[in-house]
Protein backbone atom coordinates (compact mmCIF):
# COMPACT_ATOMS: atom_id res chain seq x y z
CA UNK A 1 0.00 0.00 0.00
CA UNK A 2 1.71 3.10 -1.35
CA UNK A 3 1.52 6.25 1.02
CA UNK A 4 -0.64 9.49 -0.36
CA UNK A 5 2.35 12.54 -0.60
CA UNK A 6 0.93 15.63 0.94
CA UNK A 7 2.16 18.88 -0.23
CA UNK A 8 1.57 21.96 1.70
CA UNK A 9 0.76 22.13 5.21
CA UNK A 10 -3.27 21.62 5.00
CA UNK A 11 -5.77 23.46 6.77
CA UNK A 12 -4.62 23.02 10.27
CA UNK A 13 -0.74 23.69 9.53
CA UNK A 14 -1.94 27.23 8.07
CA UNK A 15 -4.52 27.75 10.89
CA UNK A 16 -1.26 27.16 13.17
CA UNK A 17 0.78 29.62 10.88
CA UNK A 18 -2.23 32.40 11.20
CA UNK A 19 -2.06 31.74 15.13
CA UNK A 20 1.60 31.72 15.66
CA UNK A 21 1.64 34.79 13.46
CA UNK A 22 -1.07 36.67 15.34
CA UNK A 23 0.73 35.92 18.44
CA UNK A 24 3.99 37.54 17.19
CA UNK A 25 2.05 40.31 16.02
CA UNK A 26 0.70 40.79 19.45
CA UNK A 27 3.86 40.83 20.84
CA UNK A 28 5.56 43.46 18.49
CA UNK A 29 2.45 45.55 18.38
CA UNK A 30 1.49 45.48 22.17
CA UNK A 31 4.62 45.74 23.75
CA UNK A 32 7.24 47.34 22.05
CA UNK A 33 5.61 50.31 20.17
CA UNK A 34 4.14 51.66 23.03
CA UNK A 35 7.42 51.38 24.33
CA UNK A 36 9.34 52.96 21.56
CA UNK A 37 7.13 55.77 20.42
CA UNK A 38 4.72 56.76 23.27
CA UNK A 39 7.15 55.92 26.64
CA UNK A 40 8.56 58.92 26.66
CA UNK A 41 5.69 60.79 26.23
CA UNK A 42 3.69 58.46 28.98
CA UNK A 43 6.44 58.82 31.57
CA UNK A 44 7.04 61.94 31.55
CA UNK A 45 3.12 62.54 31.87
CA UNK A 46 3.08 60.35 34.75
CA UNK A 47 5.85 62.65 36.70
CA UNK A 48 8.52 59.38 35.65
CA UNK A 49 11.37 59.35 34.27
CA UNK A 50 11.49 58.86 30.21
CA UNK A 51 12.56 55.09 31.34
CA UNK A 52 9.85 54.46 33.33
CA UNK A 53 7.69 52.73 30.40
CA UNK A 54 10.59 50.59 29.50
CA UNK A 55 10.96 49.49 33.41
CA UNK A 56 7.09 48.52 33.33
CA UNK A 57 8.02 46.19 29.92
CA UNK A 58 11.15 44.60 31.31
CA UNK A 59 9.38 44.03 35.23
CA UNK A 60 6.51 42.49 33.42
CA UNK A 61 8.03 40.51 30.78
CA UNK A 62 10.45 38.69 33.94
CA UNK A 63 6.95 38.11 35.95
CA UNK A 64 5.84 36.57 32.85
CA UNK A 65 9.05 34.66 32.17
CA UNK A 66 9.20 33.28 35.77
CA UNK A 67 5.76 32.34 35.58
CA UNK A 68 6.29 31.01 32.49
CA UNK A 69 8.89 28.57 34.12
CA UNK A 70 6.96 27.53 37.02
CA UNK A 71 4.06 26.42 34.91
CA UNK A 72 6.83 24.78 32.17
CA UNK A 73 7.63 22.34 34.87
CA UNK A 74 4.16 21.48 35.78
CA UNK A 75 3.08 21.39 31.90
CA UNK A 76 1.57 17.85 31.44
CA UNK A 77 -1.16 18.70 34.29
CA UNK A 78 -2.81 20.37 31.75
CA UNK A 79 -6.18 18.92 30.50
CA UNK A 80 -5.65 20.88 26.99
CA UNK A 81 -2.63 23.34 26.35
CA UNK A 82 -4.20 24.43 23.41
CA UNK A 83 -7.06 25.86 25.50
CA UNK A 84 -4.91 27.37 27.57
CA UNK A 85 -2.85 28.93 25.02
CA UNK A 86 -6.51 29.92 23.36
CA UNK A 87 -7.78 31.38 26.99
CA UNK A 88 -4.34 33.55 27.18
CA UNK A 89 -4.50 34.73 23.26
CA UNK A 90 -8.44 35.94 23.78
CA UNK A 91 -6.97 37.79 27.06
CA UNK A 92 -4.43 39.14 25.10
CA UNK A 93 -6.71 40.18 22.50
CA UNK A 94 -8.86 41.87 24.78
CA UNK A 95 -6.50 43.99 26.54
CA UNK A 96 -5.19 45.13 23.23
CA UNK A 97 -8.45 46.19 22.16
CA UNK A 98 -8.44 47.87 25.58
CA UNK A 99 -5.10 49.13 25.32
CA UNK A 100 -6.04 50.95 21.71
CA UNK A 101 -9.32 52.34 23.49
CA UNK A 102 -7.33 54.47 26.20
CA UNK A 103 -5.58 57.19 24.88
CA UNK A 104 -2.38 57.39 27.00
CA UNK A 105 -2.05 61.33 26.87
CA UNK A 106 -5.46 61.85 29.32
CA UNK A 107 -5.28 58.44 31.22
CA UNK A 108 -1.57 57.74 31.34
CA UNK A 109 -2.14 55.75 34.53
CA UNK A 110 -4.74 53.45 33.05
CA UNK A 111 -2.78 52.81 30.12
CA UNK A 112 0.52 52.12 32.12
CA UNK A 113 -1.65 49.44 33.79
CA UNK A 114 -3.13 47.62 30.85
CA UNK A 115 0.10 48.00 29.05
CA UNK A 116 1.55 46.14 31.97
CA UNK A 117 -0.93 43.45 32.07
CA UNK A 118 -0.65 43.19 28.39
CA UNK A 119 2.86 43.00 28.11
CA UNK A 120 2.64 39.97 31.05
CA UNK A 121 0.44 37.73 29.66
CA UNK A 122 1.58 38.36 26.16
CA UNK A 123 4.60 37.14 27.33
CA UNK A 124 2.49 34.04 28.62
CA UNK A 125 0.19 33.16 24.93
CA UNK A 126 3.84 33.62 22.92
CA UNK A 127 5.81 31.60 24.99
CA UNK A 128 2.46 28.97 25.46
CA UNK A 129 2.44 29.28 21.72
CA UNK A 130 5.51 28.03 21.54
CA UNK A 131 4.93 25.21 23.74
CA UNK A 132 1.91 24.22 21.83
CA UNK A 133 4.19 24.02 18.81
CA UNK A 134 6.73 21.59 20.54
CA UNK A 135 3.78 19.30 21.56
CA UNK A 136 2.13 19.46 17.85
CA UNK A 137 5.63 18.60 15.95
CA UNK A 138 5.97 15.76 18.66
CA UNK A 139 3.07 14.81 18.25
CA UNK A 140 3.24 14.88 14.42
CA UNK A 141 6.69 13.04 15.13
CA UNK A 142 5.39 9.96 16.56
CA UNK A 143 2.47 9.73 14.14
Amino acid sequence: MEQKKVRGFGFRGWMLFVYQFLAYIAFVVFTNWPMNVLGSTISTSLGQNESFIATVYTVAMVIGIVIQLILSRNIGKFKSIKNLASVLGIVSMVLAIVETLINPFTSPLAFTIVYFFECLIVTLWCTCCLQYLKLLVVGIERN
